[in-house]
């Protein structure tokens, strides 16, 4: 089995409708997510602006193998789905490599996705 390869996902998210109703589906989601999300989800971290309608998002897995699996676990979660409803992509910068088919999936929210799947340099604490 070959080691674990880290991945980061840093998302620019444009909120359409109520902000608060939005932000609070995310703390929603988070809750979750830090229950019963996939092992290798290190964190999750939403932030926005003062009177802005965006929210970044910042998801660190330790192995991105376990993106796909993330996926799945989280495309049937109602908090899930009604976020996804309010939220278009606008910006998605992935640091490491990711599989095919998690690439597609997340087009589906939008298509300004820009790899950096090269390794230089780094370390974990």
């Amino acid at each position: 089995m070959s080691a674990p390869e880290p991945i980061t996902l840093v998302e620019i998210l444009s909120v359409h409708g109520d902000f608060d109703s939005c932000a609070e589906l995310a703390r929603a989601a988070v809750a979750r997510l830090e229950r019963v999300g996939v092992r290798s989800l290190r964190s999750v971290n939403f932030f926005t602006r003062p009177d802005s309608n965006e929210i970044g998002a910042v998801l660190e897995f330790a192995d991105g193998r376990e993106l796909i699996a993330h996926m799945n676990q989280i495309s049937g979660w109602d908090e899930f789905k009604r976020l996804a409803e309010r939220i278009k992509l606008k910006e998605m910068r992935v640091h490491g490599r990711i599989p095919l088919e998690a690439e597609a999936w997340m087009r589906q929210f939008g298509d300004d996705i820009t790899h950096y799947g090269s390794f230089v340099a780094g370390f974990h604490r």
